[in-house]
């Protein structure tokens, strides 16, 4: 449980930064992106992470995949709106 509340910690901070009270009614990509790069980020960071502590794989893998998933959300937010 330490675990899962520990990767899902980006989140808090990604949703935490819609600015936009009229995003957050609507399909927020920015904040879905974080949300699925986090989980898949932290399953795969504690998969390679063999060293015998996963905690510090999953936590990584958890942080690098929300930071990409807010990424790609925050691009396809953009073409959202240039469209």
């Amino acid at each position: 449980m330490k675990k899962l509340l520990i990767g899902l910690l980006p989140l808090t901070f990604a949703v935490g930064c819609a600015t936009n009270p009229a995003a957050v009614m609507d399909a927020n990509k920015q904040a879905t992106g974080a949300l699925i790069g986090a989980i898949a980020g932290g399953v795969i960071g504690g998969q390679l992470d063999d060293d015998g502590n996963r905690d510090k794989g999953t936590i990584i893998g958890a942080l690098t995949g929300a930071a990409a998933g807010m990424g790609v959300g925050a691009m396809m937010d953009k073409q959202e709106q240039a469209f």
